[in-house]
């Protein structure tokens, strides 16, 4: 999840969450979005976790049963943006792969911009 990729954040975030009745994309395109984000919870979790504690100044257990992620998520449209950009601005940015290297055909390109 990149800033200045090929589809508006607004449209992957829908896809995420299961409300996005009409997309630019096609169905595998946005089944590997969905592929992606529930592979990469556990990492966004994770760095969502280390930048709170960078931040605050406070230790903190990444086994509590509070999720971050969940909770960015939970404060509406607009979600994914925020934390791209709070990643990104903390130099824990989640690099993707060129669309043409095939090896890597599960990441995803996005504009969170």
């Amino acid at each position: 999840m990149q800033p200045f990729k090929r589809y508006a954040a607004e449209v992957v975030e829908a896809v995420v969450d299961g409300r996005c009745e009409t997309c630019p994309a096609e169905e595998s395109t946005m089944r590997k979005w969905r592929r992606w984000f529930v592979t990469h919870k556990t990492m966004l979790e994770a760095r969502f976790w280390a930048l709170k504690q960078s931040l605050d100044g406070v230790v903190l257990s990444v086994l509590s049963p509070r999720s971050l992620l969940q909770e960015i998520r939970s404060t509406g449209i607009g979600w994914l943006s925020r934390l791209t950009r709070q990643l990104v601005n903390s130099e824990n940015e989640i690099h993707t792969c060129f669309a043409c290297c095939p090896s890597h055909g599960h990441d995803i390109l996005v504009s969170s911009y």
